[in-house]
């Protein structure tokens, strides 16, 4: 599956990036222990690991990784004003969005329910599974997922199947997060056909009208290049007509000097 991380800057997307990154490395070497009351693994790690530090996300991450069992490709998407501009241009090769909101910082909780819904009325999202993450919980004034979703007004969304998870994506060892994407790799499995050949469909129009636009293109140079050449075709016969009326013609040839030497003249 193929699933993009979205969110306003600094709500942690790359920071969860590199817990999954880390989960699906160790897991794929068996380095996990396995906590009974989440019933399932979690992940254990290094002090070089726990010391990552987050930079922001210039454009876009793409990384291979396995998700609690599932095969996924993910994009990790900047969530600056100016990287939300390309958004839509990867929801439609998603099967999933996972939408990452700060839940510490109230003071941004508008602007983040205003690009969440904005991403919801996209018609390459509608329909398609979205977790929305209430991150950096161990943060104080953190919401509570509940309280979170009330603020974002998710009750309201009926176009796509969602769920809010509080996590704290900074901890390897969150098995908050691992059940949260537990939950969105079943939902994304179990209409895995239906979803695939709706992304293979918007991919496949999504290169048609790119190739159309590169024709149109194509086709706009070769005008405005007809245009020029017909405009200095034209200049040039406009200034020859003027300058036969003017002097019956184009300029006499200038004339040619003859020299001789100095043994020429002796011999005349």
């Amino acid at each position: 599956m193929t699933i993009v991380l979205l969110g306003l800057d600094s709500a942690g997307k790359t920071t969860l990036l590199h817990t999954l990154k880390v989960a699906s490395q160790r897991a794929a070497h068996g380095k996990r222990r396995h906590d009974p009351r989440m019933r399932m693994a979690t992940v254990t790690s290094t002090a070089e690991e726990a010391a990552f530090v987050a930079r922001p996300t210039l454009g876009f991450e793409e990384s291979s990784l396995q998700i609690s069992g599932y095969a996924c490709a993910v994009y990790d998407l900047g969530g600056s004003r100016l990287g939300r501009v390309n958004w839509p241009s990867y929801l439609d090769e998603v099967h999933a969005i996972v939408f990452v909101v700060d839940a510490a910082d109230s003071a941004r909780l508008d602007e983040a329910k205003e690009v969440l819904h904005a991403t919801l009325r996209n018609a390459h999202v509608a329909g398609k599974p979205v977790l929305v993450l209430a991150n950096k919980l161990d943060l104080p004034g953190a919401l509570p997922a509940a309280e979170l979703a009330a603020r974002l007004e998710l009750p309201d969304v009926r176009a796509s199947p969602h769920q809010v998870h509080a996590v704290t994506a900074a901890k390897l060892d969150d098995a908050r997060t691992f059940k949260a994407f537990k939950w969105l790799g079943s939902v994304v499995a179990s209409d895995y056909p239906a979803l695939h050949a709706r992304v293979d469909k918007d991919v496949a129009e999504k290169k048609r009208l790119e190739e159309l636009e590169r024709t149109e293109r194509k086709k706009r140079i070769e005008e405005r290049k007809a245009q020029r050449d017909k405009e200095r075709a034209d200049k040039d016969a406009a200034d020859a007509a003027a300058a036969a009326a003017a002097g019956g013609g184009s300029a006499p040839p200038a004339p040619c000097l003859l020299y001789t030497s100095d043994a020429a003249d002796e011999e005349d």
